[in-house]
């Protein structure tokens, strides 16, 4: 049965997104693929963040969150942020020796929420979208950066 669940999750591709979490002291980001809309009104978003992740300690010390939409040209931003570990390096300074930026499609908000059955590799915060990353309507029409699309990067830490 697990096998068969794998194939059908991984036959629907999801879109990945970078989740940043900054706690005032520290700054982290990692690689997500497991997040989507949980409430209409109010605009809610939940992300499901690995324990072993920096970003995981950062973003529990957090108020808000920001999630940023990766389009399929972001191959390299989406090896920066999950392939290494902010345990061992700074990402933004990694992304500009690259001459890399995070794209600022997405939104920011407060964490309103955080569930952690304690029996799962991954805690789902909750964030209640309340601004854009950018000025004016976002851009809609680049094709999201698939699952399958980073099937080569290799995790900064295990599941």
């Amino acid at each position: 049965m697990e096998r068969d669940l794998d194939r059908l999750l991984a036959a629907w591709d999801p879109a990945m997104i970078v989740v940043v979490a900054d706690d005032g002291v520290e700054r982290s980001g990692c690689l997500v693929g497991f997040h989507g809309q949980c409430s209409i009104e109010p605009r809610r978003y939940a992300v499901w963040v690995s324990r072993r992740n920096h970003t995981f300690t950062v973003a529990g010390r957090s108020a808000a969150l920001s999630v940023h939409f990766l389009g399929d040209g972001d191959h390299d931003v989406a090896a920066v942020f999950g392939t290494t570990t902010g345990d061992e390096l700074d990402k933004w300074e990694a992304l500009d020796g690259l001459g890399l930026r995070l794209p600022e499609v997405g939104f920011t908000g407060p964490v309103v929420a955080v569930h952690d059955d304690a029996g799962s590799d991954h805690v789902c915060f909750v964030i209640e979208a309340d601004a854009l990353l950018a000025d004016g309507p976002p851009d809609t029409t680049a094709a999201p950066l698939r699952l399958g699309d980073v099937g080569d990067l290799h995790p900064g830490h295990p599941a």
